[in-house]
């Protein structure tokens, strides 16, 4: 890979850096725990909030596909009612 003038480098000569510089197991638990916890704070909900949204949703969801059912049901019957007479 050319990066710049006449040399050419590695497309991958980078190096992995570690976070707290440190190679022990209990402190890369440590780590990866902070890490895990961080993301949840930053990007996570409440359980009972996403299970109380989703019910909600259904429940639109269902109701809406109930009325469009009795709509079109009392449609065709006054179609038919048009019909016969």
């Amino acid at each position: 890979m050319k990066v710049s003038g006449d040399q050419s480098e590695d497309a991958f000569s980078g190096t992995t850096v570690r976070l707290d510089g440190t190679t022990s197991d209990s402190d890369k638990e440590k780590t990866a725990k902070a890490v895990l916890d961080n993301s949840r704070q930053q990007y996570g909900s409440n359980k009972a909030d996403i299970e109380s949204y989703l019910n909600e949703s259904m429940e639109t969801g269902l109701r809406r596909r109930l009325n469009s059912h009795q709509k079109n049901k009392e449609e065709a019957s006054s179609k038919d009612r048009s019909i016969k007479l």
